[in-house]
């Protein structure tokens, strides 16, 4: 190839690439824009799409913490039911001991009345009686009636007897009165 030849191959070339290239880059230049344009709106919908999801995330977020604390809120009330349930059956069975001793109370006052009046009815018969024969001389006369030394002795050891039952009968008389005032007074105080 001579010289002429590349010459004008190159001119050719060059004019040829001049025309076509001219309308290529415009529509480049605008494809470009377009792109960009493009691009612009992709990161502004992703930055939008990331700003809903933090937004998400933070909701989320605050539902845990709110889920937490319900839980905790949750878990102390069924402890606080729990402690209730343990102090409700400790009063129940207070209840429950309070009147069994209430019952027994109520037994034992009415043993000791019954014990108490049947004392007080011998203790009228006696006095009756003593009344009726003589206060002592009674006793002086069944003592002085006896036969011998040893009559006298167990007449006297006799009548020792029943004026020592009398004062017995009289003391228990005294402590069971006194018994059933305090067991009425117990009963009083648990009602």
């Amino acid at each position: 190839m001579t010289y002429k030849k590349i010459l004008r191959n190159g001119i050719a070339m060059t004019v040829a690439v001049g025309l076509f290239s001219g309308v290529p880059i415009n529509a480049m230049a605008a494809d470009l824009n377009e792109l960009q344009k493009q691009q612009q709106d992709i990161q502004n919908q992703r930055s939008a799409i990331d700003s809903h999801i933090d937004e998400k995330d933070h909701e989320v977020s605050v539902l845990e913490r709110k889920q937490q604390t319900t839980a905790a809120e949750l878990e102390s009330l069924v402890k606080s039911i729990t402690e209730t349930n343990k102090k409700l059956q400790k009063q129940q069975q207070e209840v429950a001991t309070t009147n069994a001793e209430v019952s027994k109370l109520k037994n034992e006052i009415s043993v000791l009345q019954k014990s108490i009046q049947e004392r007080l009815d011998l203790l009228k018969d006696r006095a009756r009686a003593i009344q009726v024969n003589g206060n002592g001389q009674a006793y002086m006369n069944v003592i002085l009636a006896s036969d011998n030394f040893s009559d006298f002795i167990d007449r006297a050891t006799m009548v020792s007897t029943l004026v020592n039952a009398d004062k017995d009968i009289m003391t228990d008389q005294k402590k069971d009165e006194d018994a059933l005032s305090s067991k009425q007074n117990q009963e009083q105080k648990q009602n």
